[in-house]
């Protein structure tokens, strides 16, 4: 298991073969190019038939979860290289709790979740903002600003049940969920921010 060092949760979980004592673990970033960030780690003591001559594991990063929504609108290319992804998870009960991992970030930055029941496509910073007002930011609160660490990637459990500005989540509504962050600096920019794609998620 991968603990987050943040909260303690369980980021990864690899499955397989018994191991050599895991001694690193790092963000990899997009090796095999299918927009989910990768991880590497070390074993060191790992045994094969010839002598423990240890060895370098690849794995990618998956959350097991149900998904919920849809691709609404995609945002501009990272300086991750690839586009921040987005998924959300949980049953679509609007009292219930809803997880959202972005994914496919640019290392150590910083960003939060926002959410709103109206759509556009407006080029904002290096990327596009894909949320119309009235965008109620998830900014505020413990947890609430996130940092994307090695892996690149931005995790929150959503309580729909306290989300700010008085908003309350009805069943039957749809609402459009996408994440803010800042990268690193442009050529001729300075430093900058891009967005996650945005998914709809009808409760």
């Amino acid at each position: 298991l991968v603990w987050s060092g943040i909260d303690g949760s369980v980021l990864l979980n690899l499955t397989g073969a018994p191991i050599g004592l895991l001694s690193a673990v790092d963000g990899a970033g997009d090796i095999d190019g299918d927009g989910r960030a990768d991880v590497v780690y070390g074993e060191p003591l790992r045994t094969t038939p010839n002598g423990p001559f240890g060895r370098v594991q690849v794995r990618k990063f998956e959350v097991s979860c149900s998904e919920l929504g849809s691709v609404v609108c995609s945002s501009a290319t990272n300086s991750s290289g690839a586009v921040g992804r987005l998924q959300v998870c949980g049953t679509g009960d609007p009292d219930g709790v809803l997880k959202l991992t972005g994914f496919a970030l640019p290392t150590n930055q910083f960003g939060f979740y926002m959410m709103s029941m109206s759509t556009q496509a407006l080029p904002v910073f290096s990327g596009t903002l894909c949320l119309d007002a009235p965008i109620v930011r998830l900014d505020n609160g413990p947890n609430a600003v996130l940092n994307s660490g090695l892996m690149g990637v931005m995790r929150r459990d959503l309580h729909l049940t306290t989300l700010p500005q008085g908003v309350v989540v009805q069943a039957g509504e749809t609402w459009n969920f996408q994440l803010w962050h800042r990268d690193f600096e442009s050529p001729g920019i300075g430093s900058t921010a891009n967005f996650s794609e945005a998914v709809m998620v009808t409760f």
